[in-house]
């Protein structure tokens, strides 16, 4: 970027916030006054939008504000802080693509009042020429400088290539979006913003000196990434136009790859911003070295990179690329702090491919599958690469079409719970339940769990879903308690953006006023993976959730972290083993080594343990012999409806008692 254009957006001296975004908003640039305001990082704000500070309080589009006008806004920042501000929008056209300037001042800016009044003025006080003109041809409005403009086109004769008045009017009518015009030896280059509520059409005109040098900040700022300095998004499809010429006239195969940063939020959140910048220059020069100047690559977005691999002869060549890719990021970076501390942080890649002409030879639809490819590799575990294939996009379409079943599902109210009895071995009775919600579509049938709730969590519907859950389990368990089984116990299980949810424990504490049962008789099964992501706040959140009376079981224990020190730091007070260390007991000696040493482990931390998955007499004898506490599983009872767990529960020897 030049120097130039820089200094302008993020000159510290510049008591005003500066905002460039584009015709959707989304934000291209940004001095230090708008991030410190706005309370966040310059190359943080990059992946917002403007509407995200907003909150829609401009209810017309960006081309559609008249600049004259001064709006007041309540701005919301990064940290949810509300600030009331004065702005402006001034607008241009730069190769077909509308860019604008967001300035604003907030209302307890020592000069307010001054800044406020070179807003309010800001066309009779701008050194550039801005004019108003009717579509009829009528001169609306114009500046002191664009008057003075106006008065030499309206002369009989003008300078060489320069048009006289009503030429010039008449080419901006139609819809023409620049001319330059020579006046007294300056050239100046003007350019129209049509208003679509307004019939006019507004022109701003500058120096085409002080344009051709901005002209080029302004390339390099829409085009190019001041962090790590790769092209962006906007010149992908281009480069690949081209390469896609090439491939064809060269008889050659082409990737298009889609990169995506595998948590790379983790490095954000426990380091810092600043960190993470360092980070994603760090992997862009990585990624660039690797590539070679013979292929395109790109930052698309915050942690995503787009590349092109040209000159391919077969798959086989682009897959050893892939595999060594992936390979190459095998290492971790060392990443120095501002204060020097030195970190060490790994870095894996999800990496979708398409190739043409196999998949595609349109570039739109390389660039989309090659994504579709990526969201496999991230739904399957990260840190490896896939091709892109046509069941990829048969399977998305039936996630679009399950999605909207989902959500229809919700409105109607379409799911019900199942319960699967949980039962205490040192007495041989059941001591509580754990819900399970099942979904019956009218078309689809009974749609598995196993189908609907990762769509879920992927969507985000898992809140409605689970704060649907949380509460209906907990209004049936205290009908189960009014029926006659007061001691049984209900067990939840809280998936990840359940438990990530800051308003978990409030939520909790309404349900459990709300439906009046004791807190002592819900278990929330939460998995390791879960806890560990934020380990302070997990500790937290579940200190918080035990004051209201709640207890905890951590769920498929041995199968994410099993890092033995958290499990002091947790109040957590059961371990429930994952049922695929059960199902080859008691043949499998791996299975058995590791069963009986969760146990031990939870005996000698004071800790109650249970193992699902129990299908036979040998499960469950192997278990009793090693002092298992509880188990769960078909071979004592499937998961049940409502009114099959009363009938169960209330046959003997099923007595419910309290442990």
């Amino acid at each position: 970027m030049n120097n130039k254009l820089k200094n302008r957006l993020i000159n510290n001296e510049l008591e005003r916030g500066i905002l460039i975004v584009d015709g959707t908003g989304n934000i291209l640039g940004v001095n230090k006054y708008a991030a410190k305001s706005l309370q966040t990082e310059p190359s943080e704000i990059l992946n917002y939008n403007l509407d995200y500070f907003i909150k829609g309080q401009m209810e017309v589009d960006l081309k559609d504000l008249n600049h004259q006008n001064i709006i007041n806004l309540e701005l919301t920042t990064a940290k949810n802080n509300k600030i009331k501000v004065n702005s402006c929008i001034n607008s241009f056209y730069y190769k077909e693509q509308e860019v604008y300037e967001f300035n604003f001042i907030t209302s307890n800016n020592a000069n307010f009042k001054e800044k406020l009044n070179l807003l309010a003025q800001f066309p009779e006080k701008n050194p550039n020429p801005v004019l108003k003109i009717s579509n009829s041809g009528e001169l609306l409005y114009s500046n002191p400088v664009g008057n003075n403009i106006v008065q030499e086109l309206q002369k009989k004769v003008t300078p060489a290539g320069t048009p006289a008045w009503p030429e010039f009017v008449e080419k901006f009518i139609e819809q023409q979006q620049t001319e330059k015009v020579t006046i007294k030896h300056k050239t100046f280059l003007f350019q129209s913003v049509p208003l679509r509520h307004d019939d006019a059409v507004h022109l701003y005109g500058r120096d085409v000196s002080e344009f051709q040098a901005t002209s080029e900040d302004i390339e390099n700022l829409l085009n190019y990434d001041f962090l790590t300095g790769l092209p962006t998004r906007s010149l992908f499809p281009e480069q690949l136009e081209k390469s896609l010429d090439s491939a064809q006239e060269n008889n050659e195969l082409l990737g298009v790859l889609f990169i995506d940063l595998d948590n790379f939020k983790k490095v954000n959140d426990s380091l810092g911003h600043a960190m993470g910048d360092r980070l994603l220059a760090n992997v862009a020069q990585k990624l660039r070295d690797f590539l070679g100047e013979d292929n395109f690559l790109a930052r698309l977005s915050g942690d995503e990179f787009g590349a092109i691999i040209n000159h391919c002869q077969d798959i086989q060549e682009l897959s050893e690329l892939l595999e060594n890719l992936i390979n190459h990021f095998s290492e971790p970076f060392k990443i120095t702090s501002a204060d020097g501390h030195e970190s060490e942080i790994f870095m894996t890649l999800s990496v979708g491919a398409a190739v043409y002409p196999n998949d595609s030879e349109n570039l739109e639809q390389l660039i989309k599958d090659s994504e579709t490819a990526k969201n496999k590799v991230k739904e399957n575990g990260k840190n490896h690469y896939r091709f892109y294939s046509d069941e990829m996009n048969e399977e998305m379409l039936q996630d679009l079409e399950l999605e909207a079943k989902l959500r229809h599902a919700i409105d109607n109210n379409e799911f019900v719970l199942h319960y699967q009895p949980q039962i205490d071995l040192n007495n041989d009775r059941v001591f509580g339940v754990e819900a399970l919600i099942r979904w019956e579509d009218e078309e689809l049938g009974l749609v598995s769990p196993g189908k609907f709730i990762p769509l879920a969590e992927r969507t985000g519907l898992i809140i409605p879903i689970g704060d649907w859950v949380l509460e209906q389990a907990c209004r049936e368990a205290k009908e189960f308690h009014e029926a006659g089984f007061p001691n049984l116990k209900m067990g939840i299980n809280l998936s990840a953006r359940q438990f990530a949810d800051n308003n978990l424990v409030e939520k909790i504490s309404n349900i459990l006023s709300e439906t009046e049962l004791n807190p002592a008789k819900l278990e929330l099964e939460i998995t390791e993976s879960i806890i560990m992501k934020d380990v302070k706040e997990s500790v937290k959140k579940l200190i918080k959730l035990k004051k209201l009376g709640v207890k905890f079981s951590i769920d498929d224990f041995g199968t994410g972290y099993s890092s033995l020190s958290y499990l002091k730091e947790f109040p957590i007070g059961t371990l429930k083993i994952d049922r695929s260390f059960v199902d080859q007991l008691p043949s499998d000696e791996n299975d058995t080594a590791i069963v009986k040493a969760i146990i031990d482990l939870a005996h000698n931390l004071n800790l109650n343990v249970i193992a699902e998955g129990v299908e036979n007499p040998e499960h469950l004898q192997f278990l009793e012999q090693n002092d298992c506490d509880r188990i769960q599983g078909y071979y004592f009872g499937k998961p049940m409806s409502k009114k099959e767990i009363v009938k169960f529960l209330t046959n003997e020897p099923w007595k419910v008692v309290d442990v």
